[in-house]
């Protein structure tokens, strides 16, 4: 096809025009562990297989089933709660086992409408769109 005035398609001695035009975006989540990677020569689904994100997570909670002096944990399941929230995959992961960490003067939150609570608190405001723990 020809272009006239750099918008029409001259085909067939008939001006077309095309208003929008579908492209592959180049990184598309197409489940819930699956992603799609497009490029001009390949396309790419990057899978994710079993629920452990890495070792170090896994260390960290096992060293936490443990009993240590100045060290408080409370336990308990904070997935569906964190739902709304963007948070990150190893944040997901720990907050499966673990709700509150505190040792010495430094407090953890993985619930994040706790941690939100206890913001408002000490009158302190946080982005939406940021992750504080």
């Amino acid at each position: 096809p020809k272009f006239i005035d750099d918008k029409f398609m001259y085909l067939n001695g008939n001006k077309k025009i095309i208003i929008k035009q579908l492209f592959m975006k180049p990184i598309v989540k197409t489940g819930p562990d699956e992603v799609q990677v497009c490029t001009n020569y390949n396309k790419i689904f990057l899978r994710r297989h079993g629920n452990k994100v890495s070792a170090k997570i896994e260390k960290f909670k096992k060293t936490l089933n443990t009993q240590f002096k100045g060290i408080l944990v409370k336990y308990g399941n904070n997935i569906s709660i964190n739902n709304k929230y963007k948070t990150t995959v190893e944040y997901d992961e720990i907050s499966k086992n673990i709700t509150y960490l505190k040792v010495k003067n430094y407090e953890f939150y993985f619930n994040q409408d706790e941690m939100k609570e206890a913001l408002n608190k000490r009158s302190i405001t946080v982005d939406n769109d940021k992750l504080c723990i």
